[in-house]
C-alpha cells in the first residue's frame, strides 16, 4: 500500500466513525445548548397537571362514595322503621 491508499482508507474510516457517532454528538450538543431541557420541562409540567387532575378526581370519588354510603344507610333505616313498629307492643 502506498501513501494514497492509506489516505483513502483513513478518510473512509473517519467518515464511517463520524456517521456512527453523529447521534451521540447531536444529543451532546442539544444537552449543552439546553434544547432538550425545555422539552423535559414541558413534559414535566404536563405530568404535574395530570397528577393534579387525578388527585381532584380521587377526592371527587371519595365524596361520591360517602354519599352512596349515606344513601344506603338512609334506605336501610327507612326499610327497618316499619318492621320495628310492628314488633313493639302498643
Amino acid at each position: 500500500m502506498n501513501g494514497k491508499d492509506i489516505a483513502v482508507v483513513a478518510v473512509f474510516c473517519t467518515a464511517i466513525v463520524g456517521m456512527l457517532l453523529r447521534p451521540l454528538f447531536v444529543a451532546w450538543a442539544r444537552r449543552i445548548g439546553g434544547g432538550a431541557t425545555s422539552d423535559v420541562a414541558h413534559e414535566l409540567d404536563e405530568l404535574r397537571q395530570r397528577v393534579a387532575d387525578l388527585e381532584a378526581e380521587r377526592a371527587r370519588l371519595l365524596e361520591l362514595e360517602d354519599r352512596v354510603d349515606f344513601a344506603e344507610r338512609m334506605l336501610a333505616q327507612r326499610d327497618a322503621a316499619p318492621q320495628l313498629a310492628q314488633r313493639t307492643p302498643a
